[in-house]
């Protein structure tokens, strides 16, 4: 019996040896990256991730870390591709302007390739917002005020594209104009003299502008 037993895994021993030394050996080889190329300056936040593939490697680990792997601090992907029955030599994701390194690396179900390693930069340009469409909301007073008093202070929600805020005020009554004033805050106060207002506000920079938002105020 027990010889059977000895017999028996003898027999394992010598078909799990035989499954091992039937998985090629890819230590030795080395993956070629395609894209990006090393140092390369990239404008569009999608980046695609291309390799040549390596006979006999089942799967591939991808790793992308900011700014580089010996200094990173972050690894903002890790994900391994592929199985059995299929390869994959692309990878497709979006990063934000930054400094980066990529790598990947073979895998078969006993081997792994060294890592081959890259460097490259995310640099997107600023899209330049249109002020024309964008309104500035005004927080006090309230739309149809009405006061006794003669000093007022009006303000106004910023926008952030805008360098300055242009205030008009015309008298209601007559259609007169009462004032026009520039300011870099957010808010102005204004001495009135009984009567009633209308005051608009928009948001400027060097080439654009919001459209008005308008209210009105009376003073008693």
């Amino acid at each position: 019996m027990k010889r059977l037993i000895v017999c028996v895994f003898g027999v394992l021993l010598f078909y799990s040896c035989e499954d091992i030394l039937s998985v090629p050996d890819i230590s030795e080889d080395l993956i070629t990256l395609i894209a990006p190329t090393d140092d390369a300056v990239l404008e569009n936040p999608e980046v695609t991730f291309t390799w040549e593939e390596i006979e006999f490697a089942d799967q591939y680990q991808i790793q992308v870390a900011t700014p580089n792997f010996a200094e990173a601090n972050q690894v903002v992907l890790d994900t391994i591709l592929g199985d059995s029955l299929q390869s994959f030599r692309s990878f497709t994701t979006n990063l934000i302007s930054s400094n980066y390194q990529w790598r990947v690396r073979g895998l078969n179900d006993n081997f792994q390739t060294d890592y081959t390693t890259q460097s490259f930069e995310v640099d997107t340009p600023n899209t330049e917002i249109n002020l024309s469409d964008q309104m500035v909301t005004i927080l006090a007073p309230e739309d149809n005020f009405e006061t006794s008093e003669t000093m007022i202070q009006l303000s106004w929600e910023e926008i952030e594209e805008a360098s300055i805020y242009r205030i008009i005020i015309t008298n209601t009554a007559d259609n007169s104009f009462f004032l026009e004033q520039t300011t870099t805050d957010t808010e102005i106060t204004i001495e009135f003299v009984s009567g009633m207002y209308t005051w608009e506000v928009r948001g400027e920079n060097e080439s654009q502008n919001t459209p008005y938002t308008q209210q009105t105020i009376t003073i008693l």
